[in-house]
């Protein structure tokens, strides 16, 4: 899951954890590919656009959007789990 917000992103995200076989020496290359990119962009506006040219043409469309409410609304308990995590000094479990 990659969290795009509104303080800044340095860098691309970088998925380096695992590999598809066969993609083992790509990663390097995906690395520049994706810093290049990441030049040309406001990222902290960039990926929200995105969802919502995507949440636009499934309204247009009638087709289910990219990433669902539920998706969304993972996304907004996980953040909500770090600030709970962070103030009470303890992990958080769902």
């Amino acid at each position: 899951m990659f969290i795009a917000g509104r303080s800044g992103i340095a860098e691309p995200p970088v998925n380096d954890l695992w590999t598809i076989a066969g993609e083992e020496n790509n990663l390097n290359r995906w690395k520049e590919e994706d810093t290049a990119f990441f030049s040309t962009i406001d990222a902290t506006s960039y990926f929200f656009k995105l969802q919502q040219e995507d949440f636009t043409q499934a309204i247009l469309t009638g087709k289910e959007p990219t990433s669902s409410g539920e998706e969304g609304r993972e996304t907004v308990k996980l953040i909500e789990g770090m600030y709970r995590s962070q103030r009470e000094g303890k992990p958080i479990r769902y």
